[in-house]
């Protein structure tokens, strides 16, 4: 279920206009924005003219229903007006002061919305380069834990190797042991000298083939480290890639409200133009309060007829238990769509 409130005020709200401003960063020689609205029977069209953001002079050139305005704004405040060439009294002018005072605050309102979606692109820009350029970091932190795991497996061999000439070696000095007693039976104190050799040799040994072994495991630790690492590396690269999808998947969420936001005032619009269409209401301007829900249709505390009841709801009501509100107190208004 989902509830749209929209705050609309003055004119624009009747017609629907939404203003966009074309505007340059620094000194603009020029700022004009256009906006056309079409219907069945009329095409109204707006262009808002200033010479920046700030200049308080504002030209206001407006087709609507037939008829031409043209409005010149000093601080807010209408300075000259014509309809169809015809200058307007300037004791005329508190008549269409609301709808000027709206237009200017629609125009105001597009530019700052306009400044915040491009500041936000920008920080999700930056935020995707930062996580690659992290993701590459880890990359070849990973290559190089695993070059170094490899040197270490190569030294391990080189020392399995010297261990295995030192057997071979301890063998050999073992035969010559052999040997030495065949000798000894003929020198005894050479036989004595040569038996504690034979002794420190196989120390030495023992020694080397221990120094071997725990070679052998370090570089084993270092082999599970670097999967490790590996590991680590390639689970940050698939978070930043999940940052990345969540961040395009951010952005099309905000590009659907945008335009659900655009569909409820033009809806809002047509709801006006039809009933003054359906000469529930002599224009716009008078409509105070409208309820329309599956069991009701209110215009101004006046319950409406069945048939105009059926024409509105299958029109502006997406299903049952579907209701639309309009108030306008004390120059507030609100329109609100509830669908279930």
């Amino acid at each position: 279920m989902k509830n749209k409130t929209l705050m609309i005020k003055g004119l624009l709200c009747a017609m629907a206009i939404s203003i966009t401003v074309a505007q340059a960063q620094n000194n603009p020689p020029a700022r004009t924005s256009t906006t056309r609205t079409r219907s069945s029977s009329s095409d109204n069209w707006m262009n808002v003219q200033s010479d920046s953001a700030n200049d308080p002079n504002k030209l206001i050139t407006m087709y609507k229903n037939g008829d031409v305005y043209k409005i010149k704004v000093t601080n807010e405040k209408i300075t000259e007006m014509y309809i169809d060439d015809k200058k307007v009294p300037e004791s005329d002018f508190p008549k269409y002061a609301t709808m000027v005072k709206d237009i200017l605050d629609q125009v105001k309102r597009d530019e700052e919305q306009a400044a915040r979606d491009r500041e936000q692109a920008e920080r999700d820009r930056k935020q995707a380069d930062k996580d690659r350029q992290q993701a590459e970091r880890d990359r070849q932190r990973a290559e190089l834990d695993r070059a170094q795991a490899e040197k270490d497996r190569q030294q391990a061999d080189r020392d399995r190797e010297r261990a295995e000439q030192d057997r071979a070696q301890a063998n050999k000095n073992r035969e010559q042991v052999e040997r030495n007693r065949a000798q000894a039976e003929r020198d005894r104190a050479q036989a004595d000298k040569d038996r504690e050799q034979a002794v420190r040799d196989r120390q030495r040994a023992d020694q080397d083939r221990t120094q071997a072994e725990r070679d052998r495991q370090r570089a084993d630790k270092d082999r599970a480290q670097a999967d490790r690492d590996r590991e680590q590396a390639n689970r940050d690269r698939e978070q930043a890639g999940r940052d990345r999808l969540q961040a395009e998947k951010d952005r099309a969420q905000a590009e659907i409200d945008r335009k659900r936001a655009e569909e409820d005032r033009k809806k809002m619009a047509a709801f006006f133009e039809d009933l003054v269409k359906e000469n529930i209401v002599g224009s716009k301007e008078e409509v105070r309060i409208v309820e329309l829900s599956d069991d009701s249709f209110i215009v101004n505390d006046k319950k409406q007829s069945a048939d105009l009841h059926q024409k509105f709801k299958a029109k502006y009501l997406s299903g049952s238990g579907s209701r639309m509100r309009y108030s306008n107190q004390n120059g507030n208004r609100h329109f609100n769509i509830h669908n279930e």
